[in-house]
């Protein structure tokens, strides 16, 4: 039985969640897919802020501080699934409690490689990520393809944010596992786009 079916909006199912949390539930308890309730917030489709912010709060002397970096079976954290998402609050809200942004998913993409990788440029995005990480950001960080989010910020034309990574000390050079470096990439594209 699922127990959102007791409830009739998400309001009440929120409010009884509040309920137990400032009632002494531990915030680290895993169910029975071993996911805690951050990730679970996080895996919403809402962006739940004000509960995750609830969680955070109960980091006292009763509970160990919040997993903020568990991973899941494909080692996604919390992180990943609210920037994958677009749950921006929350995100903000993870970074600033301490969630490593240089962590990898078993593909080996870090939150740099998923903002690099989009179809926009998300320049503020990426900027909030430097601003608030708490460790340096890894730039030139590989994944799977050998792909860095430079390579990747190319390969999507994002200029904005190409400067940024530049700024923060992205290689330009990084070759991929076909060989290719971001300028081959961008070329490629330029030559494509003038045969069309």
């Amino acid at each position: 039985m699922n127990i959102s079916n007791f409830f009739k909006t998400y309001d009440e199912y929120k409010k009884v969640a509040e309920l137990l949390l400032t009632n002494g539930t531990d915030p680290n308890l895993v169910n029975s897919k071993e996911f805690t309730p951050l990730q679970i917030i996080c895996m919403g489709n809402r962006d739940d802020f004000n509960l995750a912010k609830k969680l955070f709060k109960l980091r006292n002397d009763t509970y160990k501080p919040e997993q903020i970096n568990v991973r899941d079976e494909h080692g996604w954290t919390p992180l990943h699934e609210a920037l994958s998402r677009g749950h921006k609050k929350l995100f903000e809200l993870l970074l600033r409690n301490g969630a490593d942004p240089n962590l990898a998913t078993d593909l080996g993409s870090t939150q740099l490689h998923t903002i690099c990788d989009r179809d926009r440029d998300d320049y503020d995005l990426a900027k909030m990520l430097f601003e608030l990480s708490h460790n340096r950001l890894k730039v030139n960080t590989i994944d799977q393809l050998n792909q860095t989010p430079p390579y990747l910020t190319l390969s999507r034309g994002h200029r904005k944010l190409v400067e940024l990574l530049l700024i923060n000390g992205a290689d330009s050079n990084a070759v991929d596992k076909y060989g290719d470096t971001p300028l081959h990439i961008v070329t490629k594209k330029h030559v494509c786009e003038d045969n069309i």
